[in-house]
């Protein structure tokens, strides 16, 4: 579970090489060849069957060849997995418990690493295909005000998602019978046919809670002042 630290600047993310360079080999007629028949089993619905729609919709993104970021619905991904919903729970408790060691005022913070997962096919084979392994962290911005009766904090907090849709070479699938290897996609990359793109989402939460006083150090002289 990633640490929290004051500050604006969320944690640093270095994805992986994927494929390489964009448009870093020559073109070749059989790929483009490839590149249109995989097209046209996307339009027709055919991979929606075998892979799912979340699949289906980031794979035409990857082969539109735009590289533009794609922004996901976050409420209905946090509905598909159980998996993200209860990593952001204990991001929330995280980012409560960190509050409450903050002095009054407002405050800024963020995850100090990445937090990471891993959607698997075993159990959700849409998620597998569309996202495979994934990073999160959390941000917050907090008002804590403090009383005889307590502390009282008002949160606003941020669930961070990032995944670079991209290839590495060693890897293969199976997708309807057929042997996929990551390294025969990373050649649409490469030849200019497709382009890699980074895959983000974030969902904010409003919290407001009482926490107990902070209770004082015991004075270890008390008894000697009698």
């Amino acid at each position: 579970m990633p640490d929290y630290r004051l500050g604006k600047d969320g944690p640093s993310i270095r994805p992986d090489v994927g494929s390489g360079a964009w448009c870093s080999a020559p073109q070749t007629a059989n790929l483009l060849v490839y590149k249109r028949a995989l097209e046209m089993a996307m339009d027709t619905g055919a991979l929606s069957v075998s892979i799912g729609t979340d699949a289906v919709r980031h794979m035409q993104h990857y082969m539109n060849n735009t590289g533009r970021d794609l922004n996901l619905d976050m409420p209905a991904l946090l509905g598909k997995s159980a998996q993200l919903r209860q990593q952001m729970a204990e991001e929330v408790e995280a980012a409560k418990r960190f509050a409450e060691t903050l002095p009054p005022g407002e405050h800024e913070f963020n995850s100090s690493r990445l937090g990471h997962g891993y959607f698997r096919q075993s159990v959700d084979r849409n998620l597998f295909f569309a996202i495979g392994g994934y990073s999160y962290w959390g941000s917050g911005r907090v008002r804590k005000t403090v009383s005889p009766q307590g502390q009282m904090l008002q949160l606003r907090f941020e669930f961070h998602f990032y995944d670079r849709y991209n290839w590495d070479g060693g890897k293969k699938v199976q997708i309807a019978g057929v042997t996929v290897t990551d390294a025969f996609m990373q050649q649409f990359h490469r030849q200019c046919y497709a382009r890699e793109y980074d895959v983000k989402g974030s969902i904010a939460q409003d919290l407001s809670w009482q926490a107990k006083p902070v209770a004082p150090a015991p004075n270890p002289f008390a008894s000697l002042s009698q």
